[in-house]
């Protein structure tokens, strides 16, 4: 499994001036040095998932591996918080041909590194492959051991994937499945919520599979209103909590862009749910799924993720 630095170009853009209060990400964003064991604080580390193998696998449209130079590039004149927060880069993770599980591990390693030297991690994916080892680097001390206490994961998102894991190996649409069965092979809970849930998008079979998991579930109407406050209560209570969205939950007039494009998905003001979720829960990651910017020609898709990378990070900055 490999992984390489950014590009040092998709970090470019406006210059305002010599005022702090005018500097943008592509000013604030450093290199994260993955040897130093120096503690930090009030650091986001941004990791990219360069892999779309799982999407392929998953028969949906290819093009997600070069997400993470494209969404860079999208957040490069972002304004910076009001409130002090570091900006990192990690580089990004590639696979190894259709290997996705190993790309899964080494994502979760690097997580587990960066979480432990007390920074949070914002990774642009890549397939939705992406959770399940995002995840896991929440969930465990390197990558591999378990860590004490339950990781739970708050899925924004048009499906369910809960698939069960086809003899080829994992892929976008297996990630929940994955963490049910570590859960379970670890003597853990799994506590999980999806949030936008399309009933058209999802088979009777995968519902009934999500109850058998206990894995929770809520449909768009959701997350344009207060009614997930209770689920999110129910989620807040843990000592971790990932934070995933897979972009194909936003309407396809917002987000075409993605290997599955949702003609009913929900509108931009769904934002306000990631922002709730930070707020009332232990958001420790989150993570920008299925993005593929050969399918998004105008870069619609890569804008709407760039401003909730914004949101992510901005309600991080207001964390005491």
């Amino acid at each position: 499994m490999a992984w390489r630095p950014a590009r040092a170009d998709v970090w470019s853009g406006r210059d305002d001036g010599n005022d702090p209060r005018a500097r943008r990400w592509h000013q604030a964003v450093r290199p994260w040095e993955w040897n130093s064991n120096e503690s930090v604080q009030r650091t986001v580390v941004i990791l990219g998932y360069a892999v779309d193998a799982g999407v392929r696998r998953n028969k949906g449209r290819a093009g997600a591996a070069e997400a993470p130079a494209a969404l860079r590039r999208a957040c490069s004149n972002l304004p910076c918080p009001g409130a002090p927060i570091a900006l990192a880069d990690g580089g990004d993770i590639i696979a190894d041909g259709d290997d996705v599980l190993g790309a899964q591990v080494e994502l979760a390693r690097r997580v587990a590194n960066a979480q432990s030297r007390g920074a949070r991690t914002l990774v642009f994916g890549g397939g939705h492959d992406v959770a399940f080892g995002h995840w896991l680097g929440l969930a465990t001390q390197d990558g591999t051991a378990p860590r004490d206490g339950v990781t739970a994961s708050v899925n924004l998102d048009a499906h369910l994937d809960n698939r069960p894991v086809p003899p080829e190996g994992p892929n976008s649409g297996t990630s929940y499945s994955q963490m049910h069965a570590w859960c379970v092979a670890n003597a853990r809970s799994f506590a999980a919520l999806a949030l936008g849930i399309q009933r058209a998008s999802n088979t009777a079979a995968l519902f009934a599979r999500a109850e058998e998991q206990g894995y929770a579930w809520q449909g768009p109407a959701s997350l344009a209103s207060s009614r997930i406050d209770a689920s999110l209560a129910a989620i807040a209570r843990h000592e971790r909590v990932h934070l995933t969205v897979d972009l194909d939950c936003f309407a396809a007039a917002y987000a075409p862009g993605v290997s599955a494009p949702t003609p009913l998905g929900v509108g931009p003001e769904a934002a306000e749910s990631i922002r709730r979720c930070i707020a009332s829960c232990h958001v420790c990651g989150a993570d920008l799924a299925e993005l593929a910017p050969a399918l998004d020609p105008d870069g619609r898709t890569a804008r709407l993720a760039a401003a909730l990378a914004f949101e992510i990070v901005d309600a991080w900055s207001m964390l005491r």
